[in-house]
Formats: C-alpha cells, structure tokens, sequence
C-alpha cells in the first residue's frame, strides 16, 4: 500500500511540475528601434574596479505589462549561456530598472533577457543583446 501510495504521489508531482516548468518561452531580440518604441533604455559607465555598469530601463507597459523578472546572461563559449537573476528596481508601480557589472571584455557576450508572462505555459523573453546598444568603449 506504500508503494502504490509513493508512486501515486510521484507521479502527481511530476505531472504538477511538467505544467509549469517545462512549458516553452518564445525568445525574440529586441533592436534598438524596438527598445525605443517599447520605451526601454539601456546606458552605460565606467563602474571604478567593477568594471562596467550597464543599465536597462523600462515601463511595465506594452508587451512588458506582464513582467515577471530580469536575467543577466552571459554567453562566452558561444555554446552554454550563463544566466543570473537581477534585482529589479521601481521608482513607481510601472517604472522598471534592471544593472549589473562587467568586464569591459564582457560586454559583447552579455544581454539582459526580460521575462513576461503572456502565455499560459512559459512567456516571452525579450533579449537586449548588450553589444547591439553599447558602442563607445568605456576608458
């Protein structure tokens, strides 16, 4: 009766886990004549011994009405994306900022991926590859 009572359960959870986990995100990269229509801006300075700060702004409007989170990743084996969850920051209920830090060298192989909830089963992504909106290089 165990047996049947722990497979039952496992099974259950697997079926649970399988409707929110592993639904599928569409990924679209943003340009920067999208950015500016969807009202994101991205900025850049030198951040001392850190290296250099990026910075992306947005309003929770549009498409990104549905926020849901901000992920740094970065690519720079070309084959294995590292990602990282970012702190959001509101100055208002729909003012969005999102930063990080990087190596100089970095900036190329960085991109901010922000995450909506518009589908039921795993959203949209919205990427803005880094090297696409910063072009001076930071002394």
């Amino acid at each position: 009766m165990n047996a049947l009572a722990n497979t039952f359960l496992g099974t259950m959870l697997l079926v649970a886990a399988s409707t929110s986990c592993f639904g599928e995100t569409m990924i679209s990269d943003v340009t920067p004549e999208q950015a500016q229509a969807m009202g994101a801006k991205m900025s850049s300075w030198k951040n001392g011994d850190a290296g250099i700060k990026v910075r992306l702004r947005f309003r929770a409007r549009g498409v990104m009405k549905d926020f849901a989170g901000a992920e740094l990743r970065m690519n720079a084996n070309k084959k294995h994306p590292v990602p990282t969850p970012l702190k959001v920051s509101r100055q208002d209920s729909d003012s969005i900022t999102v930063s990080f830090s990087v190596a100089p060298g970095s900036l190329a192989n960085s991109a901010f991926w922000i995450c909506v909830n518009d589908t039921p089963k795993g959203g949209s992504a919205y990427r803005f590859k880094v090297r696409d909106f910063i072009k001076t290089p930071h002394r």
